[in-house]
């Protein structure tokens, strides 16, 4: 996944897109962070954290085209007011994981795992930093206790039992939440497995036989598509919304 920080002043909407997850940092500065998925073999991260793609995508996610000033400037597609500028601050690519350690510390008590060192999960609910301060919090009180002799050192072998049955709950429920969150493209219309099986299908008969430069070029062509279409199916779906609420209202 590809993130973005962006900084765009709304004054109208901005649409959730197809293939991305927008997150507002700052609502009155305008500063966002969109997540865009990419497919290796196909794209590669070097690529996809080009500041200038990465501006691309977003434009195309919101229905704003460059007016090719170089200064943020836009021509919009549909709506005057979307946007007054869009800037790329910065862009980098990881993983999504959700994942926990199997124990939380070494077998002698010396060294513990604390954070995403001991569990990684997908953001979808912000639960990875509550359970690092809660994981803090848990081993803080046992090695105090331990250091000032008001408590055996056997205690500190509480950590891992008692954090983990935590974290593995926080992890599926992340996962959960994940797969819930995909309901809403998919209700729109919008399947959100469309991009991976055409990734799979690039890899398979007879498409293997394409050069990797035409795969790449169908990927992105699908992904662009999916991306400059979904604004307007958003507003044909408000717009059909609309009527049927008048209609039923006569």
């Amino acid at each position: 996944c590809i993130c973005v920080c962006v900084c765009a002043r709304a004054r109208a909407r901005v649409y959730m897109c197809l293939y991305k997850v927008l997150v507002a940092h700052d609502l009155e500065e305008g500063r966002w962070v969109a997540q865009f998925p990419y497919y290796p073999p196909h794209q590669s991260a070097e690529e996809m954290t080009n500041l200038q793609t990465c501006e691309k995508m977003v434009r195309d996610c919101i229905g704003v085209e460059d007016d090719g000033s170089g200064r943020g400037g836009r021509v919009p597609q549909d709506e005057s007011n979307l946007t007054d500028d869009i800037v790329v601050h910065s862009a980098d690519a990881w993983c999504m994981n959700a994942l926990v350690a199997e124990s939380f510390s070494d077998e002698e008590g010396r060294v513990f795992l604390v954070g995403d060192s001991a569990h990684q999960f997908p953001p979808s609910g912000g639960f990875g930093l509550n359970a690092g301060i809660q994981d803090a919090h848990n081993l803080a009180w046992k090695l105090a206790s331990v250091l000032h002799n008001r408590a055996d050192e056997a205690i500190l072998k509480s950590y891992t039992p008692e954090r983990k049955v935590v974290t593995q709950a926080l992890r599926d429920l992340s996962v959960d939440n994940f797969h819930r969150g995909l309901l809403i493209p998919e209700a729109m219309g919008l399947p959100p497995n469309v991009p991976e099986i055409i990734s799979q299908g690039l890899q398979s008969q007879p498409a293997s036989l394409l050069t990797d430069t035409a795969k790449k070029s169908l990927l992105e062509t699908a992904l662009g598509l999916g991306r400059s279409l979904n604004p307007m199916m958003m507003m044909a779906k408000g717009s059909s919304s609309s009527s049927s609420s008048s209609s039923s209202s006569s």
